[in-house]
């Protein structure tokens, strides 16, 4: 079992702030120098995207969020359900926690974010992530707060790829 502390629980205040709940709890995890509140975050976006003259768009690939995580420590990359592997997750816990965004349904702009902040295999069960889900909306799975999913909460779309964030050479004792 690889597995850090648990990440403080920060619950969207509307079913569109998912990612900066979960972008507040995992700067209070893994960069305290750089926190924002999630009030903070959504303004900071608004007003970079504003300013950039970009369509009226917000996916996971969205380039003001990008470039917004970037600036606060984040290297983040697309990664298959094959790139999910308790080893490969357990590698990257070893720098922080993980921040991750995910399809919620196929063909549809709907994303979620959670912090993931622990992965564990045990013997014949499935793999277990522990996480801090910041909402459950009636398209979110399972319950706000901290949570244990498996590997298809994830991937709730076939082929899809997630978007994993973590601290590059980031500081933190792994439990």
């Amino acid at each position: 079992m690889t597995k850090r502390t648990a990440p403080k629980i920060v619950l969207q205040f509307t079913n569109k702030t998912c990612w900066a709940a979960s972008l507040e709890s995992w700067l209070e995890s893994a960069d305290k120098k750089r926190f924002k509140t999630q009030k903070e975050l959504v303004e900071s976006f608004e007003k970079a995207r504003q300013s950039s003259k970009e369509p009226d768009r917000f996916d996971m690939d969205n380039p003001t969020l990008r470039a917004m995580v970037a600036g606060l420590g984040m290297t983040t990359q697309w990664v298959s359900e094959d790139d999910f592997a308790p080893w490969s997750i357990a590698k990257k816990l070893e720098r922080s926690v993980l921040w991750v965004g995910f399809a919620t349904e196929r063909y549809s702009r709907w994303w979620h974010s959670v912090v993931l902040y622990g992965v564990e295999s045990p013997p014949r069960k499935s793999t277990e992530y522990y996480v801090m889900n910041p909402g459950a909306w009636p398209h979110i799975p399972k319950v706000q707060g901290l949570d244990i999913w498996e590997l298809r909460q994830f991937f709730r779309v076939d082929g899809e790829e997630a978007l994993l964030g973590w601290q590059e050479g980031g500081p933190g004792r792994v439990l």
